[in-house]
């Protein structure tokens, strides 16, 4: 039992790779039936969550990709009241993407008077 569980991760990952590589489904074998794989592979490459400060909402996003043959994570993060976003790219990891595009919003919220300086 163990083993084919372990089997079945390897033929998942290899199959992720594939997606990830070519944009395509790679396998009809029986374990990969019925899985999304677009989906499973945006569930374990990006991230978003909430925050409030100062009454206000901040939310925030990263998302992977590949970039010149190298995986990378682009921040997204947006005021929810105001509509004001912005966007950083070309991360090595979900937090630093996040962090990155989080430390770029304030300023900007700032100057428009929505967070106090």
């Amino acid at each position: 039992m163990i083993s084919s569980e372990i089997e079945g991760i390897h033929v998942i990952e290899e199959c992720i790779y594939f997606h990830q590589t070519f944009g395509s489904t790679c396998c009809n074998t029986p374990i990969m039936a019925g899985l999304d794989i677009p989906q499973i592979i945006k569930t374990l490459v990006n991230e978003s969550g909430q925050f409030n400060l100062h009454g206000r909402t901040i939310v925030y996003k990263a998302e992977g990709r590949v970039h010149k043959f190298k995986w990378v994570y682009d921040g997204t993060a947006w005021d929810v009241a105001s509509g004001i976003s912005v966007k950083d790219r070309h991360y090595s990891s979900r937090h630093g993407a996040i962090e990155h595009a989080v430390a770029k919003l304030l300023p900007e919220l700032q100057a428009k008077g929505l967070l106090p300086t």
